[in-house]
Formats: C-alpha cells, structure tokens, sequence
C-alpha cells in the first residue's frame, strides 16, 4: 500500500502585489516635474494660448513673437518735426505636438479558473505602460533642455571652459560651482530662482556643500542660503565619457509642457455602451487623456495557452488611452547670437 497518489500536491498561493513590487519600480522623473510644476506656476504662454492648445486637435497653434532688435540712442539728438521711423520684426512660431499613445485587451474568462486576478491583471497592464509613458516624457523634457542650452560663450567661459555648449567644471574647482553659477546667471542678465535638473550623481556633491556650513573649517554652505536653488533628479540624464555628473540649470519661468486629446473623447462619445470615449485623470503623468473602450466578441483560444483553452467565442475588451504633448521654452530669436537661461553644466572625473 502506498499513499503516493494522494500526496498534497504543489502549494501555490494567489498573486501577491507586494512580491513581485520590484518587477515594476517607479523611477525618479525630474525633467518632466519640473516642466509640470513651471507650466502650472508660471507657463510661458497666456490663457488664450493654453485654450487653443487644448481645443487644437488636427490643427496647429501660431504664436507671434517680436524679436529683439540692436537700437541706438543719440548722444547729439537734434529735435526735428520729422519722426524717424524704427518698427518691430515680428515672427510666428508654430508649436509642435508628438502623439503618444498605447493600448490592451482584456478577455475575462481568461481569469475564471486563474490565479491572477482580473483586476490585478489589469493593473498590471496598465501601470507598466503609465511607467514607460512617464519615462518617455522625462527624456522628452530633457531633450528640449538639450536643444535648447545656452550656446553663447561671451562672459560664460570667463568661469568655466566649454565644450559642445556645457560648462566643464575641474574636480578642483566644483565646491564653488554654485556661488558662480548664479554669477553666470547674472553675467547673461538672469536673476530669477534657478532651477536644476541632475541626475542622481550630482547629489552626493550638493548635499557634501550643503552640510559644510559655518561651523566647519571651510563654509561652503553660504551658496545655498539666499539663492533659491531647487533640485530636480532625473535618472534619464547620462553622463558622458570623463564626467562625473551633469546638470541643467534653469531659470524660472523657461519651460513649457501640455497635452491635448481627441474631440471624441472630448465630446464622450458612446455607441450603445459597447464603443466609449472619455477623459481620464492619468496617475503617474499627472495629466487628462484620451480612452478608449469598447467590447467585442472574439477567438481567444490561443491567446496564452491553456490559460485560454477553449475559449473560442469570448467576450473580449479592448482598452485604448492617448495623448498629445507639446513642449516648449521661451521663445529665442537668435540662439546662437543671444544668451538663452538654460545651462549645462558637467563635473567632470
């Protein structure tokens, strides 16, 4: 006689959200908070603006702009009824818009004799593409800083060698980086509160300057008191050969991010409840999105094996959310002639 047929077989408990936490771990999106915070605080773009945006799916936004001009004022004026003539130049910027989007299906008998659950399935699924989205928009943001850094070196490199647009700051010289970097700022004629977006080896150097306060040999800490520095990490923003960190600083009021959506989801749409449009609040990104949502009925059987076996006529669900974005920072007639308050800046080895 024997009791091997009977033996318990393998223990296998429900899925478990918090054991496999690691599997979808958030990230630290500095570029794109800060963005978000400057768009909601001070957006460079009024109202009017901001509501053709929104309302301009399929269409473009112009803005005008008026460039700077080199003017002289006469020493040796002579009064004259003759006015002389001196007009602005003005100019249209067209904004630009990049279509995000991504999208699922759900079949729910999948889930009727299944450990995971449809609601764990569905998060899921949604929460790794919310992660990415984030992810991709942070790089975004740090690809308009990039674009757009500041490339005029008159006065700049006074403090700091260049090289390809970024300060590079000696292992000898970077605990008194930020007392000159707000000279800098002040050479190009900046003085609002400066922002920076780093990634994550730069801290340890702030947080090492920070603490060196009056009470150590050497103070460095008088460079944070009245200045205004906010810190912004990003995991996106690489390093490059030779550099130990990298930062942007940014002037306050710079940068510009928005979304736009589709005018059925806009307008709600529903076609017998089985085709829904709609807006939904998007965590993670922190902002309104297109969804989409509709029921079908379809061949699931070899969807995932024998987890769908037999499921040849299912009831399936088809979950659709996208979005339009555009970025922006303040408008610039001559880049390469004029100082622009964004600045690179890489500590090197």
């Amino acid at each position: 006689m024997t009791l091997v047929n009977t033996l318990m077989q393998t223990l296998r408990s429900k899925a478990t959200p918090t054991f496999d936490a690691n599997e979808l771990r958030e990230s630290r999106y500095g570029a794109l908070r800060f963005f978000q915070q400057e768009s909601a605080s001070r957006p460079i773009f009024d109202g009017e603006t901001i509501a053709n945006i929104k309302r301009s799916f399929g269409n473009s936004v112009i803005v005008p702009v008026l460039d700077a001009q080199t003017v002289t004022v006469s020493n040796t004026y002579a009064r004259t009824c003759s006015v002389v003539d001196d007009e602005n130049t003005s100019a249209l910027v067209t904004l630009s818009f990049a279509s995000y989007g991504w999208g699922f299906s759900m079949t729910p008998s999948t889930h009727y004799n299944n450990d995971v659950a449809y609601q764990r399935d569905w998060e899921r699924k949604m929460n790794k593409y919310l992660l990415q989205f984030t992810s991709d928009l942070d790089t975004a943001c740090i690809a308009v800083l990039e674009a757009d850094k500041n490339q005029v070196t008159t006065g700049v490199s006074d403090y700091y060698a260049i090289v390809a647009d970024a300060l590079q700051v000696p292992q000898a010289s970077k605990d008194d980086f930020y007392n000159q970097l707000e000279a800098i700022f002040n050479t190009m004629d900046f003085y609002d509160n400066i922002h920076i977006i780093t990634n994550p080896g730069h801290m340890p150097m702030v947080r090492r300057l920070d603490n060196q306060g009056s009470s150590n040999a050497t103070n460095q800490g008088f460079q944070f008191d009245l200045r205004g520095y906010q810190w912004w990490g990003s995991n996106r923003l690489a390093n490059g050969v030779g550099v130990e960190s990298t930062a942007y600083a940014v002037e306050a009021g710079t940068v510009f991010i928005d979304n736009r959506n589709d005018p059925d989801t806009i307008a709600g749409h529903n076609v017998g409840g089985f085709k829904v449009w709609s807006q939904e609040q998007m965590p993670m990104v922190n902002m309104l999105m297109g969804s989409f949502y509709q029921e079908d009925c379809g061949d699931q059987n070899a969807l995932a094996g024998a987890a769908t076996a037999g499921n040849t006529r299912s009831k399936l669900e088809g979950f659709e959310f996208s979005t339009d974005i555009v970025t922006a920072t303040q408008y610039n007639s001559s880049i390469s002639t004029r100082y622009n308050p964004i600045l690179k800046a890489e500590i090197l080895d």
